[in-house]
């Protein structure tokens, strides 16, 4: 009884260190992490209506430097996606990418304009001035992050199989959109974990959308995506 026991542990590990996830795994599930950091950190400006000057500005530069440390995380990982063997994973980390540079170039210009400020005490004691720039950063922002919400889908497409590029996928005949692609580079098992990842990482935002900010749209789309009617991949 022992011995067979000890056989039946035995093959149990062997099996679990054997299940190596896919490519298609792993780029998934990365994505979903990079998501979830980024929108674990709060990305608002204040608006400057109930703080001094100086508080707007600390608080403002505070954001912008532990935004550059959590985007700067998002590039590193999405590079070394890139460097998959697969066209379309390349592709659609590179897209993606776009995005992230896209904030990376906002936030530079927030935590340099918000330092400059701070170290003049002159810009500093001018309210309409600063709270106007303030305004206007918040407003490039929002269309930064707009944009961010808007390549979603680059991260999804790739999964499926048979599409190798957005190019291709955009291509499909009206009959074929009709009829999409229903078969996924994923097995269900993959399918599952992918979605309790989201599920712990986002929590009840991927079902009620209505308190959803652009943070959260890429994990919604990929939620969506996985909840599809699909073809899993073969184990």
């Amino acid at each position: 009884m022992k011995k067979a026991l000890i056989l039946f542990v035995f093959s149990v590990f062997a099996n679990v260190a054997c299940a190596q996830p896919s490519k298609s795994y792993y780029f998934a599930d990365t994505f979903i992490d990079v998501f979830a950091d980024i929108r674990n950190e709060s990305f608002l400006l204040e608006d400057g209506k109930k703080k001094d000057n100086a508080a707007i500005f600390t608080s403002a530069l505070k954001l912008s430097v532990r935004r550059e440390q959590v985007l700067d995380r998002a590039n590193s990982r999405l590079k070394i996606l890139g460097n998959l063997d697969d066209a379309a994973f390349k592709e659609s980390s590179e897209l993606f990418l776009a995005a992230i540079f896209l904030l990376q170039i906002v936030n530079h210009d927030i935590k340099n304009y918000t330092e400059g400020v701070l170290n003049n005490p002159e810009l500093l004691n001018k309210p309409g001035s600063a709270l106007r720039e303030i305004a206007e950063l918040k407003g490039v922002s929002d269309d930064a992050w707009k944009t961010y919400a808007e390549l979603s889908s680059a991260v999804t497409y790739s999964l499926m199989d048979g599409v190798t590029s957005l190019k291709d996928f955009k291509q499909l005949d009206q009959q074929k959109m009709m009829q999409p692609i229903k078969k996924l580079r994923l097995t269900k098992a993959e399918i599952e974990l992918l979605k309790k990842h989201l599920k712990k990482s986002f929590g009840s935002v991927l079902v009620d959308n209505t308190r959803a900010e652009y943070a959260d749209v890429p994990a919604i789309v990929m939620w969506r995506f996985l909840n599809d009617d699909w073809i899993p991949a073969s184990d």
